[in-house]
């Protein structure tokens, strides 16, 4: 929810009547090489709580990439 509060800003800033359409999120979620098996418990990709998601924040936003989030 924190990264498309994110995007959303961004968006809206780019756009003239501030109102992001569904491609607009669209392209910019697309872009992401995350696999829904990326999330198995698991392989602990994301561990629980508020370390798993800090992780998948920062993949979000481009602070990791995807290559160092599988490497743990």
């Amino acid at each position: 929810m924190r990264y498309l509060q994110d995007i959303y800003r961004d968006l809206a800033n780019d756009k003239n009547n501030g109102i992001p359409s569904k491609e607009d999120f669209l392209t910019k979620l697309s872009s992401f090489e995350i696999l829904d098996e990326d999330f198995d418990s698991t392989k602990q990709n994301f561990p629980r709580g508020d370390g798993g998601m800090s992780k998948f924040y920062k993949y979000l936003i481009g602070q990791i990439s995807y290559d160092q989030l599988k490497s743990n």
